[in-house]
């Protein structure tokens, strides 16, 4: 979820769970290396079917029809409907199931990090991105459906 802040001069802040260096431009993070085996359930490209427990009307708006298509070699592209809006690396941590993303440009308007919900189980199609995390205190949740072809 994304929450913005208003600062004295009237302009908004960042939206809440996203991180950008000083200048507000990426960083180039290089992920921690994964096993890809660990990471082979996770690739693919994954749309979002249903999102919940996000109050604000607008800010449900940034998560309708956003996809997510990640890689084997921890690089991912994001977008909204048919239109790319960013590239980025990934860590993950298979103890705690928890993705970081890392946007190129930052700027994004969905939070960086989830928790995953149901990797490797039934036919690995669906799983529930969660919120609760220490980047991403909303307890938001979105069920993601890979594209399977």
């Amino acid at each position: 979820v994304c929450l913005f802040a208003c600062k004295p001069d009237g302009s908004v802040g960042k939206p809440a769970g996203v991180a950008t260096n000083e200048k507000g431009k990426s960083s180039v993070i290089t992920p921690k290396k994964v096993d890809r085996d660990i990471l082979s359930p996770l690739s693919g490209l994954w749309k979002a079917e249903v999102v919940v427990n996000i109050k604000d009307l607008e800010e449900k708006e940034n998560y309708k029809s956003i996809w997510f298509d990640l890689n084997l070699d921890q690089t991912f592209k994001f977008g909204q409907f048919e239109e790319q809006l960013h590239t980025g690396t990934y860590d993950f941590d298979p103890a705690t199931n928890i993705i970081d993303l890392y946007f190129n440009p930052t700027g994004q308007k969905v939070a960086n990090q989830y928790k995953i919900q149901g990797i490797g189980t039934g036919d690995g199609s669906t799983v529930i991105w969660l919120g609760n995390t220490p980047k991403n205190p909303v307890g938001m949740q979105i069920k993601m459906v890979k594209n399977i072809d």
